[in-house]
């Protein structure tokens, strides 16, 4: 099992051991890291050797923010000298992304090796210039077909119209982390299986740990799905993680 959407624990003493820690727990030994900090950066470059000889495979996200990009340069440059693979993540409410921003941070993205681009689609908060996150993957992927772009969150209580607005957009995937533990027993959690069963091919099993351990996660979504479509499970567990970030 492939988890495709993991975060440090900022609040423990040694988050890397936590990190590693919790995916042996959950069975898992391959993953996706996403660094939405400077801290977290720097956490993992301190601590990069130790994670690659505890876990099969780690795939590295760095958040990029248009207007702040001496962290993510560095860490951008760091990996491409060491011939580490590495995807981009695009934050709108983080980073205060507006439509106004796409054409700079297109541009700006060009001049690096990143293998996907990955954006935060989960709506929260009353910045609603930042709601933008669907335009933005459109836009991304159309700009880089040669690169998929992931929706992170798999729209969150906007799940049904990201997942029409962008389906025949055929770079675009998504992940489920956050939403399925978050929205159950809402009338959103139904739409979210809609969603996974009728595009299972293009969806990724996540946890969000630290929010919610991969073991709990994985629970979540077979319990959603009803254990019910087995044959889905391949898919959203390994296959299209695989896929996307690792082979």
């Amino acid at each position: 099992m492939i988890d495709a959407h993991t975060h440090f624990n900022l609040e423990v003493d040694d988050p890397t051991n936590e990190y590693i820690k919790t995916l042996h727990e959950a069975g898992i030994d391959e993953a996706v890291l996403i660094l939405n900090s400077p801290e977290e950066m720097e956490i993992f470059w301190e601590n990069e050797d130790k994670l690659m000889a505890q876990l099969k495979s780690i795939h590295i996200v760095f958040l990029f923010d248009v207007k702040h990009r001496t962290f993510f340069d560095k860490s951008a440059r760091m990996a491409e000298k060491k011939k580490l693979e590495y995807s981009i993540k695009l934050h709108p409410r983080l980073t205060n992304i507006t439509k106004n921003d796409f054409d700079a941070i297109a541009k700006y993205i060009g001049e690096y090796s990143f293998r996907n681009i990955v954006i935060d689609s989960f709506l929260y908060g009353s910045n609603l210039e930042s709601f933008c996150y669907i335009d933005l993957a459109i836009f991304m992927a159309r700009k880089y077909p040669e690169h998929n772009v992931v929706m992170a969150h798999l729209g969150g209580i906007k799940v049904l119209e990201t997942m029409l607005c962008t389906r025949e957009v055929k770079n675009i995937f998504y992940d489920c982390a956050f939403s399925i533990n978050y929205l159950k027993g809402t009338s959103i959690w139904m739409d979210l299986k809609h969603c996974i069963v009728h595009s299972g091919n293009r969806v990724m099993f996540g946890s969000d740990m630290p929010s919610f351990h991969p073991k709990e996660a994985e629970k979540i979504l077979k319990y959603l799905l009803d254990e019910q479509k087995l044959d889905l499970f391949e898919c959203l567990f390994e296959k299209n993680a695989r896929e996307i970030y690792f082979n």
